[in-house]
């Protein structure tokens, strides 16, 4: 134990927002895995969950109250975790937070040092982005600094810093310039004692507001922004007694920022529903671990619904709490899970890439962060088939709707001639919203006049794979082909002389010729009405319905 100082912890907000949808019946419950404890500085007090070297896996940040230091464990790509590398801090830091300070694309750390009281500070510590950090660089801010948070509170698109003083009762905004450097604070009077703070726009403006809770005055203040770095006057609301590290996040869905507190003694934790305008209704207490610390938000049984975990620091054994949402903004009754000695801060974030949300705390009393692999059954995906559409020889359209119930979810269609399907299209993201997700695939070089089968599926790495009813389509039958054309006709020009004119026009008719004009001569050679002359002659090729002219005998000549 430190002497002569007083013990102070943070909490690490890690987001959410989250909008609901229809509630499902038998929702998992949360369960973790033992607590598995990885070394750290002496007395870490805030842990948070950042890729910290652009690997896409995440890292551990720890803050050390005791050892002035902030721990850093980088994840491997096995699970595991390296060895921790220490970086100094200002004295006693109690908390910190992360985010790009300085425009480079990596997450910078600030803690809050706490010092004794006096020449309190905040101390930056630029990163490199390959994991590693640069030397701190203080700040001052109120005596007793405590916590700190991070926004943009004068909407010029450079970070800022806020910090709750808890000796002074003060806010401290330090503006910031962009590139990591910081201008001298303003201070705002607060509740007496404030051990937290947080930032988020709370009355729907725009602007970001700030809110601190008093340890002393049992509440939280809230102090709504201008929007040029100044903020309004505070407003008290009651929470349970002595308030530790808060969150915010929708824990009813209704798009509107509440505010949670865990509260030391009573060992509960307050939800004040916020009204959307920057107000917030009375606080409702849920049970939980003795002397809570610290409360963090998220979905733990992938539900899609805000679950709560808190760091039970008087709790023996020494426990994390989860109490799982119901999305209406209660929560159901506390699970303990065993966890380090005195955890005093608590973090969300999936450490071993299983799709899970997992657990990191701060042994307040020990030398280590513990960790807890999330091992809750996630219920899968929802999938429906749907019905095709502009079905065609060659192509069709296959439709469906997936529901990710707040995980992280893909989906594909099997297709194909039989059952056994045989074929799929291209998997694709289904996000992790909570609302049912319509999807569809068109098909193509499909064979024409063919039924085929098909069936959507929807996966999730926790909840593996549902699928959708079978359905069937017959892709058009192709037109029978044309009727083959009419023979080409000719005129055949028969050869007639020596017939009767009546067989001449018949062989001229059968010939698809027709008689054209007929005259009459005397013929020594043929008899009377006997075709003497044919023009054109027998054998010529002409166009059909050509006309051949003949010549009829009339007989001798008689002198």
């Amino acid at each position: 134990m430190l002497k002569g100082r007083r013990w102070f912890s943070a909490f690490a907000l890690i987001g959410v927002a989250l909008t609901l949808g229809v509630a499902r019946s038998a929702t998992p419950p949360p369960s973790f895995d033992t607590a598995t404890s990885l070394g750290t500085g002496a007395n870490p007090s805030w842990v948070a969950i950042r890729d910290l070297n652009g690997d896409g896996r995440p890292d551990l940040t720890v803050v050390n109250i005791g050892a002035d230091s902030a721990s850093v464990l980088l994840r491997k790509a096995d699970g595991t975790f390296r060895a921790k590398i220490d970086y100094p801090t200002g004295s006693a830091p109690p908390s910190g937070a992360m985010a790009d300070l300085n425009g480079d694309g990596s997450p910078d750390l600030v803690t809050a040092n706490y010092a004794g009281g006096t020449a309190s500070s905040a101390s930056g510590l630029d990163g490199k982005g390959d994991g590693t950090f640069e030397a701190k660089v203080d700040y001052p801010t109120g005596n007793g600094v405590n916590a700190i948070a991070i926004g943009d509170l004068n909407a010029d698109g450079k970070p800022d810093l806020a910090t709750a003083n808890y000796d002074a009762s003060t806010v401290s905004v330090l503006r910031g310039n962009g590139n990591g450097i910081f201008q001298d604070k303003v201070d705002y009077p607060t509740g007496g004692g404030p051990y937290a703070i947080a930032i988020g726009d709370l009355n729907g403006d725009g602007k970001p507001d700030v809110v601190t809770d008093s340890y002393g005055g049992s509440s939280l203040s809230v102090l709504l922004g201008k929007g040029d770095g100044s903020l309004e006057t505070k407003v008290d609301y009651p929470t349970g007694a002595q308030p530790r590290f808060f969150a915010i996040g929708d824990v009813n869905g209704d798009g509107r920022l509440d505010l949670v507190t865990p509260n030391y003694v009573g060992s509960s934790v307050s939800v004040l529903l916020g009204k959307g305008d920057g107000n917030f209704q009375p606080k409702t207490d849920f049970p939980c671990g003795a002397g809570p610390y610290a409360v963090a938000i998220g979905d733990l049984n992938g539900d899609g619904k805000p679950d709560l975990a808190t760091a039970n620091a008087s709790s023996f054994p020494y426990t994390l709490s989860v109490l799982a949402g119901k999305g209406d903004g209660s929560f159901e009754a506390k699970v303990d899970f065993p966890a380090g000695t005195s955890p005093r801060s608590v973090a969300i974030g999936d450490l071993n890439g299983d799709g899970r949300p997992d657990l990191a705390s701060g042994d307040g009393n020990g030398s280590a962060v513990s960790v807890l692999a999330n091992t809750t059954a996630y219920l899968p995906p929802g999938a429906v088939t749907g019905p095709a559409s502009g079905i065609g020889q060659n192509a069709a359209t296959i439709t469906g709707s997936v529901s990710p119930h707040g995980v992280p979810s893909s989906y594909y269609f099997d297709f194909g001639p039989t059952t056994a399907y045989g074929l799929r299209t291209a998997t694709k993201s289904a996000g992790a919203g909570t609302a049912a997700r319509a999807v569809a695939e068109t098909l193509t070089t499909l064979a024409p006049g063919t039924s085929f089968h098909y069936r959507l599926v929807a996966t999730s790495g926790p909840g593996g794979a549902a699928f959708g009813a079978d359905k069937t389509f017959t892709t058009t039958a192709p037109p029978p082909p044309p009727p083959p054309p009419p023979p080409v006709v000719k005129c055949v020009v028969p050869k007639v002389l020596g017939k009767t004119l009546p067989k001449a026009k018949a062989a001229i008719k059968k010939n698809h010729c027709r008689t054209g004009k007929v005259t009459r001569a005397y013929s020594k050679r043929f008899k009377r009405g006997r075709v003497i002359v044919q023009k054109p002659k027998a054998g010529k090729r002409l166009p059909a319905g050509s006309k051949v002219r003949l010549v009829v005998s009339k007989g001798r000549r008689r002198h």
